[in-house]
């Protein structure tokens, strides 16, 4: 979905409705979730992402056969992000840009993922993971969390893996939750708890500033 077309309105009003839509669809999705379990059917699971980028957008082609079209590396970002969703996630996940998160930041509850760089367009961007319209609708274990993987992800950042790696495992078992698609914590604290052994036993020589690279 693109918001603010074909006139985008003043900043961060398409941020927002993009945001509170990408919540709406959650809860959704966690109701169609419910009646699939009882149905004992299997579960949804989808990432989404929200970035915020100029784009381009026009007619393409030649009567009778013109189509309307969206152009841009904002194309390629969201795309390539989508792939990762999974990563830092088991179930259900809203991923959200650095830049859409400055314009959004007191607007919702975040929490801090990752560094990421793009490989296709060399776009270097911390990624968020967008929780709740407030810290008060947010599980106050997952804000817990949320804090202690800030923290771990410091030391990470620093190279000091010795200590980020017991706050990584930490974080990943405050939110051990079997029903909520989290059996083995946070999916995300695993993953950094992952490269944390690895450069411990590997070494630096796949650093990359510390960076998840998405081709």
């Amino acid at each position: 979905s693109v918001f603010g077309l074909p006139f985008g309105k003043q900043p961060p009003t398409d941020e927002i409705n993009a945001c509170t839509a990408a919540l709406q669809m959650m809860e959704e999705i966690k109701t169609l979730n419910d009646e699939r379990a009882n149905a004992c059917r299997p579960l949804i699971k989808m990432g989404l992402v929200i970035h915020s980028e100029q784009m381009f957008m026009g007619l393409g082609g030649a009567p009778p056969k013109q189509e309307f079209t969206l152009a841009g590396e904002a194309m390629e970002t969201t795309r390539s992000l989508s792939k990762i969703t999974q990563t830092y996630a088991d179930g259900n996940v809203i991923l959200v840009t650095e830049p859409t998160y400055r314009l959004v930041q007191d607007k919702f509850f975040f929490r801090f993922l990752d560094k990421v760089r793009i490989t296709s367009t060399n776009l270097l961007t911390n990624i968020y993971e967008l929780l709740g319209p407030d810290k008060e609708s947010v599980d106050p274990i997952l804000v817990h969390a949320a804090k202690c993987y800030f923290d771990a992800y410091g030391h990470y950042s620093a190279k000091r893996f010795p200590v980020a790696l017991p706050l990584f495992k930490k974080a990943a078992t405050m939110t051990m939750d079997p029903e909520e698609n989290r059996a083995e914590g946070d999916k995300a604290a695993r993953e950094m708890e992952r490269r944390c052994l690895m450069f411990l036993s590997q070494g630096m020589e796949n650093w990359n500033e510390g960076c998840h690279m998405v081709p």
